[in-house]
């Protein structure tokens, strides 16, 4: 990776620099030249005391030189937005140059993708313009009325045109087809991802979830198994899924794991039974909190009309906050508490999603979403067994089931 950006860094600088100095030499020198310094740089060349024509010259920056070549018209036609992108991404790939060249800091390569991917298109862009501005001196007529003949040795800079695709395919004989597949994934569906990712709602989104725990029974981690169906999807068990100590074991791969916690308060008894056999009314409430971290997002989510956004995002998580209290009749004596019949059931999921997308900071997630479900009878089922400790209070060997199925709305903020 280091090499990488060092030759990226290299080569593009090299290229803007050549780029003027084609048209003029003199061009690429620092504000600060004094003309006869020029002129001494010039000398010793021919006179053979300098390898290269600026051997000690002090040159301008890449941004510098781009901004040279915008206002001298060598290239023209790019949009401001686009230019301002290029330069940008250069200062913040010439910071990271200065760090791995200089201070051995390792680079991470998931911040550098949006560099790239802005930066590579747009530098073609702007070698493209100077190709056509090259092509086409004839029309420029108040440039011609600029006296400029080449220096011995320089004629072949000269009255000739080129056509850029062969240049670069000269170089490297896939090169067009690598920079048009950088173009279309890494810059303009990039961008577009982003901004698509922002404000937007996906309307009456289905979502199944079903879950079921067995409290402290059997080895652990204790936590609810969880199915996800619909927009995520997943079936989270302890030992496949747990985020520590899991055992995949399973010829499927493992597309997300997860952190999960079931609490069921002790239940509230509003009618007692008239005998030993006969049905409790009780509030109980059920609340489960789960933390979710995507391993595979092109797996785990399934958003109708953002399939082609999803690769861009990176390091998702999922938080799911699932609230019920219900009113029901069941068995509660000295051994076992039951839920048989649900009387009336309310209660709330609320499903987070945050993402970044490659090229933010790790403290600032850049995609964010939120759905939220109002429970009740017709949409979640429940189902509640436990053991009863000698006092009446629920022990941690219990049998859960809840199931939910709804559609609502996917905000992205």
């Amino acid at each position: 990776m280091k090499e990488v950006i060092i030759k990226v860094h290299h080569g593009l600088e090299t290229l803007f620099k050549d780029l003027l100095f084609q048209k003029n030499p003199i061009f690429i020198l620092d504000d600060k030249t004094t003309m006869k310094e020029i002129l001494s740089y010039y000398q010793g060349f021919f006179d053979g005391k300098n390898s290269y024509l600026f051997d000690e010259a002090k040159t301008i920056s890449p941004t510098e030189t781009i901004q040279r070549l915008v206002s001298l018209k060598i290239i023209n036609g790019l949009k401001k937005k686009d230019l301002n992108q290029l330069t940008s991404s250069f200062d913040v790939l010439n910071s990271v140059r200065n760090q791995l060249q200089h201070f051995a800091i390792k680079a991470n390569p998931d911040s550098l993708v949006r560099v790239m991917g802005n930066l590579i298109p747009r530098s073609v862009s702007v070698l493209k313009a100077c190709y056509a501005s090259a092509n086409n001196l004839p029309r420029q007529l108040r440039a011609n009325v600029v006296p400029h003949s080449p220096l011995p040795g320089m004629e072949g800079l000269f009255g000739h045109s080129r056509n850029i695709d062969v240049d670069l395919n000269g170089i490297y004989e896939k090169a067009t087809e690598v920079l048009s597949d950088l173009e279309h994934r890494y810059d303009a569906l990039l961008n577009e991802a982003i901004q698509r990712f922002k404000s937007s709602t996906v309307k009456q989104l289905p979502l199944s979830i079903k879950v079921r725990d067995h409290g402290h029974c059997g080895a652990p981690p204790y936590m609810p198994e969880i199915t996800l169906q619909g927009w995520l999807n997943e079936n989270f068990t302890p030992h496949r899924n747990s985020s520590e100590n899991r055992f995949p074991f399973e010829k499927e791969p493992v597309l997300a794991i997860y952190e999960a916690t079931t609490n069921i308060d002790q239940p509230e008894i509003l009618e007692d039974a008239h005998d030993q056999h006969g049905y409790t009314k009780c509030r109980t409430k059920i609340r489960i909190t789960a933390k979710v971290s995507v391993l595979s997002a092109e797996g785990f989510f399934n958003i109708p009309e953002y399939e082609d956004y999803v690769p861009f995002i990176k390091m998702p998580e999922v938080s799911l906050l699932l609230e019920i209290e219900c009113e029901s009749e069941g068995l509660f004596n000295e051994h076992h508490f039951d839920i048989s019949r649900v009387s009336s059931l309310n209660g709330k999921l609320t499903i987070d999603m945050s993402s970044m997308v490659f090229g933010d900071t790790d403290q600032i997630p850049s995609i964010s979403a939120t759905q939220e479900f109002q429970l009740n009878s017709n949409n979640t089922s429940l189902r509640l067994h436990s053991f009863v400790e000698s006092n009446r209070k629920l022990r941690d060997n219990y049998s859960l089931e809840i199931g939910i199925e709804e559609n609502e709305d996917l905000v992205f903020s």
